[in-house]
């Protein structure tokens, strides 16, 4: 026992009953997981036992700064994918149609978990009128958007110089070109990943394996797998969903009540700033429409909320 000694690490991928973590020497370092009740994921902030036999075993998982987290058991349990993110990378393409909707529940969903948020128009190719005019909507509420070309090179300089200072999950509809965009930003890093996954997998479907890749300028991190790409909002309350959109959270404190949702309040200044222009008609009916889905879904399973 004497000869074992504890050292902090983070966990680049988690495979049943084993997890590849990087050691506070920077080397990736296979471990075995100290009983069934642990359970990390990629992101975790770790303590690893080093044993007399150059043995592993991840004996602890430390307090989780943020979660992503998906509904699994019919919707009854919560199934974390990743931890320790920062930062939510909202993918759009002209091809398939963005939708502005789905990006606004993208925010929300980082509002809800405390991340930054970035906005990103990948094949620009295919948009010879440029990204759509509603993206200045974001840009005014503080959401970096980045105009790129995953295929072409195109953009990614700047997109990169932002993700440094991050670890980051890329989502979005299917199609957006998210793959092609991770190959671009991470190259070699994916086909190391992959045989990785091949070595470790224990016969699992590691497809569905989320993985922490570091940046080649060795400053930043994605997180990524299928589950994280198609990752949602979890269900909130429905009073809460006024938070998640900053324009109205910030100008909801002018509200006659306390406890306005914004709807028939009379004195709200949020409608009032709807109507003005100062907030946009169509991100207040985007919230109109979240809050009452979280509605619907608390009548239909109140255990959830």
């Amino acid at each position: 026992m004497g000869h074992e000694k504890q050292q902090p690490g983070q966990v680049l991928a988690s495979y049943g009953s084993h997890a590849l973590v990087r050691l506070a020497d920077g080397k990736a370092r296979e471990c075995s997981i100290k009983g069934k009740r642990l359970r990390p994921v990629a992101g975790d902030r770790v303590q690893v036992v080093l044993g007399h036999k150059d043995e592993a075993v991840l004996s602890e998982i430390l307090p989780r700064q943020s979660e992503l987290a998906k509904q699994s058991g019919g919707g009854r349990r919560k199934q974390v994918l990743a931890a320790n993110l920062d930062l939510l990378v909202v993918m759009i393409a002209p091809e398939p149609a963005p939708e502005p909707g789905i990006v606004d529940r993208y925010l929300a969903a980082a509002e809800a978990l405390g991340l930054d948020a970035a906005v990103v128009f990948n094949k620009e190719e295919l948009a010879p009128d440029g990204p759509p005019d509603w993206l200045s909507e974001f840009r005014a509420l503080g959401y970096p958007v980045f105009t790129v070309s995953a295929a072409r090179g195109d953009g990614l300089s700047s997109l990169t110089a932002h993700l440094a200072r991050h670890t980051a999950a890329l989502v979005g509809q299917s199609g957006v070109g998210k793959s092609t965009l991770l190959n671009a930003l991470l190259g070699e890093s994916v086909a190391r990943t992959a045989a990785i996954s091949e070595k470790h997998g224990e016969g699992r479907h590691t497809t569905t394996t989320a993985y922490l890749h570091d940046l080649p300028s060795g400053a930043g991190g994605i997180i990524d797998s299928p589950g994280v790409r198609d990752f949602h909002l979890w269900p909130i309350a429905p009073e809460s969903v006024a938070g998640l959109f900053r324009e109205i959270r910030e100008t909801s404190v002018g509200c006659r009540f306390n406890d306005c949702q914004h709807d028939a309040e009379p004195g709200c200044a949020v409608r009032a700033s709807v109507e003005s222009g100062e907030i946009s008609a169509r991100r207040y009916r985007s919230y109109l429409r979240l809050r009452e889905q979280m509605r619907q879904l608390k009548e239909r399973n109140p255990d959830l909320l």
